[in-house]
């Protein structure tokens, strides 16, 4: 993907079990773009639906949010 996604939504390490330390493994988990999108679409598709607005269009304007909301952050 060319976009910009903001980096992971929830970054970590994993620890040795044994001895308590970091492995540094490192788990991106989603993207920020798409847990913006993902927060979205809750209510987003309430309000689409109702009105009778198809899945593919409400999918456009979360990641159109998600992208706003990446900007904003960037400010």
């Amino acid at each position: 993907m060319s976009k910009d996604d903001g980096g992971p939504a929830f970054p970590g390490t994993t620890d040795d079990i044994c001895t308590g330390r970091s492995l540094h493994i490192y788990h991106t988990g989603m993207s920020m773009r798409d847990w913006f999108a993902g927060q979205a679409l809750g209510e987003m598709w309430n309000h689409e639906r109702a009105v009778g607005v198809d899945p593919e269009t409400v999918a456009r304007k979360c990641y159109n949010m998600a992208d706003a909301m990446l900007k904003e952050r960037e400010r």
